[in-house]
């Protein structure tokens, strides 16, 4: 019986992904990419708040799982950002990929990788900084 249950709430649980991911990426994204020249990295995300009244935003900077790619933004802007408060001003950053054999998606000092440019808390900080910058993040 208790493995039935497991099953079924396992299989619900899947499903309701499944579904979360489906409309996610049938929805219109509002977030803009962006670069920074001092890492000349791949991107990263800015979703403006679902309030657009919000003067000084508060920020959720996201990281995101698996191989840390562009693939999650639907995910983030629409699961993570839209369970977020109204004022949230959200950032999504994308994992370096330095070789074809890497291994590690979040690269930082204690965790090197081959050719490894920078750390990953190290770009991480330079986006904040950016994005507070340029949209005076609470």
């Amino acid at each position: 019986m208790r493995s039935t249950f497991r099953v079924l709430v396992s299989a619900t649980l899947v499903a309701g992904f499944g579904l979360v991911m489906a409309a996610a990426a049938s929805a219109q994204s509002r977030a803009t990419e962006h670069t920074l020249k001092s890492t000349d990295h791949g991107p990263y995300f800015v979703i403006p708040p679902r309030d657009d009244t919000t003067k000084r935003p508060a920020l959720l900077v996201v990281m995101p799982g698996g191989p840390g790619t562009r693939d999650f933004l639907p995910f983030v802007e629409n699961g993570i950002l839209g369970a977020a408060p109204k004022d949230t001003l959200g950032v999504m950053v994308t994992a370096p990929k330095w070789t074809d054999a890497q291994k590690i998606v979040w690269p930082y000092d204690a965790a090197r990788v081959k050719k490894m440019r920078y750390p990953v808390d190290r770009y991480v900080l330079d986006v904040v900084k950016r994005v507070q910058k340029e949209h005076h993040v609470d």
